[in-house]
């Protein structure tokens, strides 16, 4: 269900992930594209979690991912993140690790 009105599904207080995606500098997110800029935001989302990224809320809850294409993965991307946010708990195979102590 990658196929979706993003604006028709409001960002939920979604569980945060763990990730290794840094903040950048103004200077690399200049040149970032659309997509790019994006999948940036949301994945800085996902990290800090729902009520830590207040900034990154407001723009993704406006900016969309862009059109869906098979040929397009970073798109594909996007809106997966974009599902996940959208989701007030997130699915087994991402708190299995949790359950574990694996990470």
């Amino acid at each position: 269900m990658l196929e979706f009105d993003t604006q028709q599904k409001p960002i939920a207080e979604f569980s945060p992930v763990s990730g290794c995606v840094v903040k950048v500098k103004d200077t690399v997110i200049n040149d970032l594209s659309t997509d790019q800029l994006y999948l940036l935001k949301i994945c800085l989302l996902i990290q800090c979690g729902y009520h830590a990224s207040e900034n990154h809320i407001s723009y993704l809850q406006t900016a969309q991912p862009g059109a869906i294409s098979h040929a397009r993965w970073l798109t594909k991307a996007n809106r997966l993140l974009r599902l996940y946010v959208s989701q007030e708990g997130p699915s087994d195979s991402l708190t299995v690790g949790k359950k574990t102590g694996r990470s």
